[in-house]
């Protein structure tokens, strides 16, 4: 899904790398302006169209999959040359001649991408999309929103008396897979 903050940074970091047409999908179509300022060009409502129902074969450069797609039918809609990236873990049980499979995890000896992330966020091409700010003392209502499944990118509790984050606000390792195509990734799937 695009709209939750796995999603948001995904979309900003392949539009960012020079993906030509991104596409992802949400629970519903009123954040759809949301994800187009992201970088998304086509989205599909998860609720009413099965993405990969909706998305042909041999269609994408690199589907990123962070929902937990059944993955040797996502490697399906992968182009030879194209990368099959799971946030998720869940590998295909099948191979495709000439895809690459990446299971991506993010630590401290990933030194090179999050070299990469820093520099995006430092020029302005990669904000974290923060849907609302709580008090700490609100945690338990932000638990709530969390668990309502509403969420558009992540929510934040201030703590000391922080207030305000400065990310992008709605109302206002896979990394990498994307990199290795650069400007020759023409379809990304988020």
């Amino acid at each position: 899904s695009g709209s939750g903050g796995t999603g948001t940074a995904g979309l900003q970091i392949a539009d960012a790398l020079g993906a030509s047409h991104i596409v992802t999908t949400a629970g519903n179509h009123s954040v759809a302006s949301l994800l187009r300022k992201l970088g998304a060009d086509t989205i599909f409502n998860y609720h009413t169209q099965p993405l990969l129902e909706s998305i042909a074969d041999d269609s994408v450069d690199v589907f990123v999959d962070n929902f937990g797609y059944d993955a040797d039918i996502a490697l399906q809609k992968v182009r030879v040359g194209g990368a099959f990236v799971t946030l998720t873990h869940e590998l295909p049980t099948t191979t495709k001649r000439g895809v690459r499979v990446v299971a991506v995890t993010c630590n401290a000896s990933q030194r090179a991408d999050l070299d990469r992330l820093t520099s995006l966020v430092n020029t302005g091409k990669l904000r974290p999309v923060v849907d609302t700010t709580y008090a700490i003392g609100e945690a338990p209502q932000a638990l709530r929103h969390s668990m309502s499944g509403g969420t558009v990118g992540k929510l934040a509790l201030a703590i000391g008396g922080a207030v305000g984050m400065h990310g992008f606000h709605p109302e206002q390792s896979f990394g990498r897979a994307v990199a290795a195509r650069g400007r020759h990734a023409k379809h990304a799937m988020i």
